[in-house]
Parts: structure tokens; sequence; C-alpha cells
């Protein structure tokens, strides 16, 4: 085959691959888009060993129950992304429809095993509402955890304590023990709710 040949045959190659990439484009089924933060497939959560603020064993195995968790990371001496997103999380709480109220439970996990006790995050949690779940430990115990879910953090020592820089994505579990979806901010809490309860419904139309 000569070059000019070989130049019209690569040519006629890559028409047709974009005729059929528009065909399957136009004239395939519609397929209804995921929501935003959907995370497909819904992954397990891996092992982890942490406590709660009654001072309770707490594992993945807690999240294997008739309740869905919305997971939220940080530290109680954070100075203004987790105030700021608890008090939204006690908003959203305000907005949920009883069908979604009752099997909703919100969990607090800090990052900081030096000063989060339990009864610090007990004391702590009560401020926003006394429902909240929060548990504390040794993060390296949830490692596997916070990998898997992508969860960004960095201690920053400063002369007498430290900061940790963190965001404020809030993860969803389903009572599978699956993570299902992710939410990032910016958020408000009327959104946030609608948001939730969407996913739910999408969910809940997918099983079989």
């Amino acid at each position: 085959m000569n070059k000019k040949l070989g130049g019209v045959f690569l040519l006629f190659t890559v028409f047709s691959i974009g005729l059929l990439a528009i065909m399957l484009f136009f004239f395939s089924p519609t397929v209804r888009a995921p929501i935003a933060g959907l995370v497909m497939p819904a992954k397990a959560i891996p092992p982890f060993k942490l406590v709660d603020q009654n001072e309770q064993s707490f594992t993945e195995k807690q999240f294997k129950s008739d309740q869905w968790q919305i997971l939220f990371f940080g530290y109680t001496h954070c100075p203004d992304i987790c105030p700021t997103t608890l008090t939204m999380l006690q908003g959203m709480k305000k907005q949920l429809s009883e069908k979604y109220l009752k099997d909703t439970r919100f969990v607090f996990v800090s990052f900081d095993e030096q000063f989060d006790t339990p009864a610090t995050l007990k004391s702590y949690l009560n401020f926003f509402d006394p429902a909240f779940v929060g548990l504390s430990g040794k993060i390296e115990n949830a490692e596997q955890l916070t990998k898997m879910l992508r969860v960004v953090y960095l201690k920053v020592p400063k002369k007498d304590s430290h900061l940790i820089d963190h965001t404020a994505t809030l993860y969803l579990i389903n009572p599978k023990g699956e993570w299902v979806a992710r939410f990032d901010p910016p958020f408000e809490p009327v959104k946030l709710a609608q948001h939730y309860q969407e996913i739910r419904d999408f969910l809940g139309e997918q099983q079989p």
C-alpha cells in the first residue's frame, strides 16, 4: 500500500469511527443521568475501630443497621469549618421530612486523638444536637476508612497546640454499610436536605 492510499484509508477509518460515535449518541436509549455526588458502584466500608462519645466501641459493623449515616470529619478545636458545618447540619436536620428523619444519623469523626476524648466530644456535640454521634480514637485505626473516602486533612503544629486543615465534605453511608454518595460544600440547609432526599429516592428506585 503506497503512502497516498494509506492516508486515504486512515482518513476513512477516522471518519467511520466518528460517524459511529455520533450515531450511538443520538440513537442510543435515554439513560437517566446519575445525581450529583453519587458513588457508583457503592463501596463497602472497610474495617475501622473507634469509640463513641459514650466510650462504646464503634466499628464498621455499626454502619450495618436500619439507618443512613451522614459522616463529617473534623475536630472540636476547629475555629471555623466544623462549627459552621455542624450548625448547617443542625439546620438541615430540621428540614427533613419525618420519612427521612427517623432513619438518619449524623456522625462526627474527630481527627484529633490528642485532645478529643469521648467526654470532650460529648460536650461539644451537645451544643449542636445531643443526637449527633461523635467518634474518636487513634486516627490510624480508621486509616482504611479515610483513604477509601479520600478524606483530606493535614495537621499543622503550633507552639502549644496544633490546627488541622481539612475539607468540609460529607459522606453518606447506606444501611448496608456502603459508601453511596458525597456532598461537597458550600452548603445550605434546605438545598442539602433536598439533595439528600433526592438521593434516597433515587437509590430506593434502584432496589430490586
